[in-house]
């Protein structure tokens, strides 16, 4: 079981368990549903699916979307 499946299992009771998925994904992984965005310019659109939420629950993984520049 992936983190995600985990994740997903203990709180889809609570309603719809969105991830932000990978562009370069072949096909989506088991688990959440899920969202593209571009590297650059994700930040509104996540801020906006968080002002809906009921929960926000947050997970992330360095990346060039995540991660600046040292």
């Amino acid at each position: 079981m992936t983190q995600e499946d985990f994740l997903v299992r203990q709180f889809k009771g609570l309603g719809r368990v969105i991830a932000v998925g990978q562009p370069d994904e072949r096909l989506p992984l088991l688990g959440a549903e899920r969202g593209y965005l571009p590297v650059d310019n994700w930040q509104d659109t996540v801020s906006d699916m968080i002002q809906g939420a009921h929960v926000v629950m947050m997970s992330a993984a360095p990346g060039p979307g995540t991660v600046g520049s040292s």
